[in-house]
């Protein structure tokens, strides 16, 4: 670099900033580019754009309630009305609350199949057909059951657990009839 352009740079810089040194300048430079990004930030986050990773923030679910559900009840939790539902996914009877994992178990998504039910046997078969949702894990292998515990260990350190299913037999084990034999 000749000395005309340096006097030059110099010339420009002291337009722009004065009689500030270059580290003094930097230093504002920075502070202005930290100032900038903080208000983006903010305004991504108020759009609903996690800013950690630009995708789309979960919506905002109902209440958990945790509890014991029906299978009927079950069925009405599969993140599809309303679009704020949470999604339930059961595996050997616990019901674990898979709404963090829209994109997996979602509308649309590739095991939204597995949602508002118990889903045993497809999980143990590691199967997508529709006839192979079901608790019934009466028949399986030995392998097969070992591939159903390791979904639920999936399960389990991912997705809160929300509560049981009630069986029809569990259902009948607590009717108000035997409630009331035992107190007499």
């Amino acid at each position: 670099m000749d000395v005309r352009s340096t006097e030059a740079m110099d010339g420009a810089f002291s337009s722009w900033f004065g009689n500030l040194s270059y580290m003094e300048s930097f230093l504002w430079g920075a502070v202005v580019v930290v100032v900038m990004l903080s208000v983006r930030n903010l305004f991504r986050t108020s759009r609903g754009v996690d800013t950690n990773n630009n995708e789309p923030l979960p919506p905002r679910y109902e209440p958990l309630v945790k509890r014991d559900y029906t299978l009927e009840e079950l069925a009405q939790y599969r993140g599809i009305s309303p679009p704020n539902r949470r999604i339930f996914l059961a595996a050997r009877g616990v019901i674990y609350d898979v709404s963090q994992g829209r994109s997996f178990y979602g509308p649309g998504a590739p095991y939204h199949l597995f949602t508002g039910t118990d889903a045993s046997r497809a999980l143990a078969l590691t199967s997508t057909d529709p006839k192979d949702v079901s608790s019934d894990i009466s028949d399986l292998s030995g392998d097969e059951l070992e591939t159903l515990d390791n979904w639920i260990s999936l399960f389990k350190s991912k997705y809160p657990v929300v509560g049981n299913v009630i069986t029809s037999e569990s259902a009948v084990a607590a009717s108000p009839q035997d409630e009331e034999a035992s107190s007499e």
